[in-house]
């Protein structure tokens, strides 16, 4: 399984150099987290923010760990920072949807400009591999930060063809469960009554922990030029009211600019092949991972997901910091 732990990749990452745009974000700490587990040779944390460059020091002790205060904005700083690595996980992005349809330039230039920026400096530097962490929010896009996602996959994957040296992939999925700008900790401060946009509004869940086993498998699973997508279930608002609390209120204040009531991982018009527990969209998959893989047209929705059973998500939920 895709999203379980597989002991067997920690020998992928023996003596390697990784690279993670973002590092000090979630995802970011949580790979660190795992990387400190292996016998990687260093880790390389590249991000803006230097109040959690000094939070990481504090929490860590280990000599593996280099910090890197920079803005994949800057070209120059990331020509240095990516020397002699081997495996880059651009992480790095601005997400907020309503914060970037009032700057939406600033989405260009950090999730496209600075995309682009990444893939040069990889292919300067023939970096073995680029994972680009990506998001259900670039299929079929209706706000800006969908619309840049879906260039940054196009430019992240650009890289196998720009260099022989260095392959690209791209890791699709949706919103982690209690990450920060997510529904669920703004919803267990509402003591009395629930701001909800629909109750019929529904999103893909996926924990922290099964993102970093995606992340890490697929990494490991990978050739190039693919995209991994999960297979993950769904709950929707009404029942994520019911779970956290069952006898608030709820207060319909509709959707939000750029918000779609349904999510989806592929599009109809993009060809993928099917797995037991994930997805692969990109060329020739069908003879790298499986010969009797058939390609597939699906549109990949949150609307006809299965639902996650009330138990099952109340436990994810009581799980979270």
């Amino acid at each position: 399984m895709i999203l379980d732990f597989d002991k067997s990749n920690i020998s992928f990452f023996i003596n390697k150099t990784i690279m993670i745009t973002g590092g000090s974000g979630t995802i970011g700490q949580n790979l660190i987290d795992y990387f400190l587990k292996t016998s990687c040779k260093k880790i390389i944390i590249y991000s803006r923010d230097e109040f959690k460059h000094y939070t990481l020091k504090l929490k860590y002790n280990d000599e593996r760990l280099r910090y890197f205060i920079g803005d994949i904005r800057d070209k120059d700083r990331l020509l240095q920072a990516t020397k002699n690595v081997d495996i880059l996980i651009h992480a790095a992005a601005l997400k907020q949807v309503d914060t970037i349809e009032y700057n939406p330039y600033e989405a260009v230039k950090t999730n496209i400009i600075g995309s682009q920026n990444i893939v040069d400096c990889c292919t300067y530097h023939n970096i073995e591999q680029l994972v680009g962490i990506s998001t259900d929010k670039c299929v079929e896009p209706i706000n800006m930060y969908g619309g840049t996602k879906l260039c940054m996959e196009k430019i992240i994957l650009s890289a196998n063809i720009m260099s022989k040296n260095t392959n690209s992939i791209i890791i699709r999925y949706g919103n982690v469960v209690g990450s920060r700008g997510s529904v669920i900790p703004n919803f267990k401060k509402q003591l009395e009554k629930f701001t909800v946009t629909s109750v019929g509004v529904t999103r893909y869940t996926i924990t922290i922990k099964e993102a970093i086993n995606f992340i890490i498998n697929s990494i490991c699973l990978a050739k190039g030029g693919e995209i991994f997508v999960p297979k993950l279930q769904k709950y929707c608002l009404k029942q994520l009211c019911r779970v956290i609390n069952p006898n608030n209120k709820i207060e319909i204040i509709g959707i939000r600019p750029g918000e779609k009531m349904h999510e989806s991982m592929i599009s109809i018009h993009e060809t993928s092949y099917e797995y037991d527990s994930y997805y692969i969209i990109g060329n020739d998959t069908n003879i790298t991972y499986n010969i009797d893989a058939i390609p597939k047209n699906i549109s990949y929705s949150s609307e006809y997901a299965e639902y996650i059973k009330d138990d099952d998500l109340k436990k994810i939920i009581d799980e979270l910091k």
